[in-house]
């Protein structure tokens, strides 16, 4: 049977050809060679029986017939491009990750944990977008934030995942000299630094251990704990911080627990989101696998991994 529609070769090499007039222009475009994309255009004159170019040496001017098949033909092509583009941003959304967090737990735990997410997703792809403040509107192109505080933020969803968990930090040579931290009273002979969103955490912690609390607010305060531990490790003084962000810290022995008492505080770290992001497959298999690798970092291996391609919304 005769076929009575050209190829898409022929018509992607005759479209281009006629916006450059060029067949050299065309082949740069479609990654084909000159003579390829002359061949496809030779082609489609013969399949229609018309002269769509006029040739004059190395010059390429459209026939009338070219000019009207053009015009018939550039706007079908344009809708195909229009629908396979669609397609490629919708296959996208179901791979990628929009995530605005609080700065100290994308550097001190989100990145050196994402490469075991990657291990059960390869194809995932996280962006990141600057912090999401508790008084800003959530944005339309962030898929969720991690935020410091006690999970009370209005028209998003909050979910707990890590940090309310405090402790001492100081420098392995605080504890020696004349100013050593020894005992829980020692504290007072260093400058306690402060974070800002979590201003009574020394006095919570003084009443925990019964002492004095009368200093526990004197200190500077920061804006980020990432800040606030590099004070510490520089001998600025002592800090009282989550513990899950020194745990590199501690490894490596630029910080020590001069105790083992920890406090907990009624805030931390929690997981934002719009509601209607539990739509998207991709999501939910990061917040499975957050939520499982918050609560214990040996989860963060072995978490089942959720089908997320497109056609799980069918």
């Amino acid at each position: 049977m005769k076929r009575i529609c050209p190829t898409i070769h022929e018509l992607l090499a005759f479209e281009s050809s006629a916006r450059h007039l060029s067949f050299t222009d065309a082949a740069d475009e479609l990654c084909i060679t000159p003579s390829a994309v002359s061949r496809q255009v030779s082609s489609l004159e013969e399949f229609l029986g018309v002269a769509l170019f006029r040739r004059s040496g190395k010059k390429l001017v459209l026939s009338g017939n070219g000019k009207m098949y053009l015009s018939k033909v550039a706007p079908g092509l344009n809708i195909i491009k229009a629908a396979s583009l669609d397609m490629l941003a919708v296959r996208s959304c179901y791979s990628s990750l929009t995530l605005s967090s609080v700065p100290t737990f994308t550097t001190n735990w989100l990145i050196p944990h994402w490469p075991l997410f990657q291990q059960i997703y390869p194809d995932a792809k996280l962006n990141f977008k600057a912090h999401v403040s508790s008084d800003e509107m959530f944005p339309s192109d962030v898929t969720a934030a991690v935020r410091f505080g006690k999970g009370t933020w209005p028209n998003v969803v909050s979910e707990y995942l890590i940090g309310n968990r405090f402790v001492v930090i100081c420098r392995p040579e605080d504890l020696k000299g004349e100013r050593a931290i020894r005992g829980v009273n020692d504290i007072h002979r260093h400058t306690l630094l402060q974070h800002i969103e979590a201003p009574g955490s020394w006095e919570l912690w003084c009443d925990h251990v019964k002492i004095d609390k009368s200093r526990a607010l004197l200190g500077p305060r920061f804006e980020q704990y990432s800040v606030l531990i590099s004070a510490v490790v520089n001998g600025m003084g002592i800090g009282l911080v989550p513990e899950f962000l020194v745990g590199q810290e501690l490894k490596k022995g630029l910080l020590v627990k001069p105790f083992s008492t920890s406090v907990e505080i009624n805030q931390g770290h929690y997981l934002c989101y719009p509601k209607e992001q539990l739509n998207l497959p991709i999501f939910k298999a990061f917040r499975t696998w957050l939520q499982a690798a918050c609560s214990d970092p040996r989860d963060a291996h072995t978490v089942a991994p959720l089908r997320v391609q497109a056609n799980t919304l069918a």
